[in-house]
Formats: structure tokens, C-alpha cells, sequence
């Protein structure tokens, strides 16, 4: 097996187990570069925790990209984080904790 071979199964397997983590890569590294990789990862665990797993993809936008919107499902565009002020929402209610988190979840899918 070549070294290139061996270096592309190494990616794709670090990417896998990124993945399993519930966060992206791309939102990973958007996170640890803007100092939020924490808040990211709470979100993530959080759906785990309901069941889901993770946060499936999402983007950052507004002035200085200072906005993360993160999709549970194919860009649902379910959860935002404001990263200069640390709120999040989950479908347009703030929420500061899992119990608030889950109570927001399941209201918006109870419908």
C-alpha cells in the first residue's frame, strides 16, 4: 500500500470519527477558530441526548460571520448560535441549559 493510500484512509477515518462526535468538521474547525468549539460540542451532545445525532451541518453568517445556523435535519436551519452573545435558539426560543433545550425540541415537534 502506498503512503498516499494509507494517508487518504487516516483522513477519511479522522473525518468519521469527527462525525460520530455530532459535529461537522467544517463546523468544527469554523468553532475552534472562533473560540466556540465548546458551545458547538454542548449543542451537539445536547441531540444526542434527544436522539438525534448531532448536528447534521449548518453555516455562518451575518457582519464577521458572528452567527452559526446549525441544522438538525438537511439544512433546517433549527438552531441558532450567536456567538458574540452566546445565545442560542432552537426553532426562535432561547434556551440556556439541556431542560430548556429539550422543552423547546419537543414543543416545536409535538406539532
Amino acid at each position: 500500500m502506498k503512503k498516499s493510500e494509507l494517508r487518504k484512509i487516516i483522513r477519511e477515518c479522522i473525518h468519521k470519527i469527527n462525525e460520530a462526535k455530532g459535529v461537522p468538521s467544517n463546523i468544527e474547525e469554523f468553532a475552534k477558530n472562533n473560540g466556540c468549539l465548546a458551545q458547538v460540542k454542548n449543542i451537539a451532545n445536547w441531540l444526542i441526548k434527544l436522539g438525534r445525532h448531532g448536528i447534521s451541518g449548518g453555516t455562518a453568517i451575518g457582519k464577521g460571520y458572528g452567527t452559526l445556523v446549525l441544522d438538525i435535519l438537511y439544512q433546517d436551519a433549527a438552531i441558532y448560535y450567536y456567538i458574540d452573545r452566546d445565545i442560542i435558539t432552537i426553532y426562535g426560543k432561547e434556551v440556556k441549559d439541556f431542560k430548556s433545550f429539550k422543552a423547546a425540541y419537543d414543543e416545536h415537534n409535538k406539532k
